[in-house]
């Protein structure tokens, strides 16, 4: 079974917290550094004066502060739409 972590009703794991943080590079977001490997253990809550990334993404998430670019693509739910569905 692939780990997960839920925020703000969106399951992440660890292929799309990596998917997710390509497009906050792309989108020049948070001044993540092009070889950083995002980790799904620290996609949580931030817990101290000093968050990671990971935690940092978690709470913009949360907090539901991130721009509709980003919600389009990693938050808000999209309909499942096959041909079965269609007849």
């Amino acid at each position: 079974m692939t780990e997960t972590v839920k925020v703000a009703s969106t399951e992440v794991t660890q292929r799309r917290l990596e998917e997710i943080f390509a497009a906050l590079r792309e989108h020049h977001w948070l001044g993540i550094p092009q070889g950083y490997q995002p980790q799904l253990r620290r996609f949580r809550a931030t817990d101290g004066p000093v968050a990671s990334y990971e935690q940092t993404v978690y709470d913009l998430m949360a907090d539901n502060a991130l721009p509709d670019w980003f919600k389009e693509a990693f938050v808000w739910a999209k309909p499942d739409i096959s041909v079965k569905t269609l007849f």
